[in-house]
């Protein structure tokens, strides 16, 4: 039998086409099987699972858009009257795979772009790809002025040592291009000790929350920039919105309430290749780690997180 959650994040592959040093599988040496979730598969398991309408949000530890079916699970997911956001690197989100999302409804567009400055772009993903990536967003983004259309950008932007002096060029960047939506995301301690950008790039939360936000504010208010949380545009929440709520299915189809939770095996609460949604949320375990959340009982992971706080 079906539930109903406000919110699924679903990763529907492994592999990228970057290997960004702040990413938690670059920093630890984890390696998975390359594998992409078939929409065969996708449908059987979210058709049994899950009663729409809900928020879907196809993102993880991998670039979305390496996977050919993901398009049939965006359309798939709009035909259920769902609200569906996909994030990308924005490296494969050339015209056609722009227009095919904006054909099919796509609500929101998430792409990763920390900085319009190639140096810090490059400090933090360790890539030139940024021009590329800059082409990809400005053509979509006039593509959805030519059309009309009520699909929205979201730029998501790493705030680390080498952004957080530079953030009044991104939005500067964002005005002069008509991108109205940015989220930034404070680096996890996560893998730190085994990952030199991390520890290079990382701010801790005094340092983060000493930066010069209200001038921040006040400048993006005044271009006419939303500073939000990546997904806030769709699900229209503040805080964590997770357990209880939603969850997050790796492309193994693990189930756990996190992407960062699911590095570790006490906090995915089953599998939906093997276990059905109701064995899931019923379990013992599951039931026990929302009441401790709900009761304010975070964990050290969590009380890491911006999402918490934002």
């Amino acid at each position: 039998m079906a539930v109903q959650f406000d919110m699924i994040q679903f990763e529907p592959n492994t592999r990228c086409n970057l290997l960004c040093p702040i990413c938690p599988y670059v920093a630890v040496s984890r390696e998975r099987p390359a594998q992409n979730v078939t929409f065969g598969e996708y449908r059987e398991v979210f058709e049994r699972s899950f009663t729409p309408p809900y928020v879907v949000i196809f993102s993880g530890f991998s670039e979305t858009l390496l996977n050919p079916d993901v398009m049939e699970m965006v359309r798939f997911e709009k035909d259920r009257h769902c609200q569906v956001s996909l994030a990308t690197n924005g490296l494969l989100l050339d015209a056609d795979r722009s227009a095919s999302l904006l054909d099919m409804g796509v609500d929101q567009i998430i792409v990763s772009l920390d900085s319009p400055l190639p140096e810090v772009y490059a400090a933090i993903r360790d890539s030139d790809a940024l021009g590329r990536v800059m082409q990809n967003v400005l053509h979509l983004q006039e593509e959805i002025g030519r059309r009309n259309s009520r699909s929205k950008i979201v730029i998501n932007a790493v705030v680390t040592q080498s952004s957080a002096p530079h953030l009044r060029e991104l939005f500067e960047f964002l005005h002069a291009n008509g991108i109205s939506d940015v989220a930034f995301i404070k680096i996890m301690k996560m893998a730190l000790t085994k990952g030199p950008v991390l520890r290079r790039e990382y701010i801790d939360w005094q340092d983060y929350e000493g930066l010069p936000w209200q001038e921040l504010l006040n400048t993006a208010k005044q271009l006419g920039i939303n500073v939000m949380r990546s997904d806030s545009r769709v699900i229209g929440t503040s805080g964590c919105h997770l357990p209880g709520k939603g969850f997050y299915i790796s492309a193994d189809f693990d189930v756990s309430t996190c992407p960062f939770l699911s590095f570790d095996n006490d906090y995915v609460f089953g599998n939906l290749r093997r276990q059905s949604i109701e064995e899931i949320t019923g379990n013992q375990p599951y039931r026990e780690f929302c009441r401790l959340f709900e009761g304010g009982n975070h964990l050290p992971q969590c009380r890491e997180c911006a999402c918490l706080f934002s």
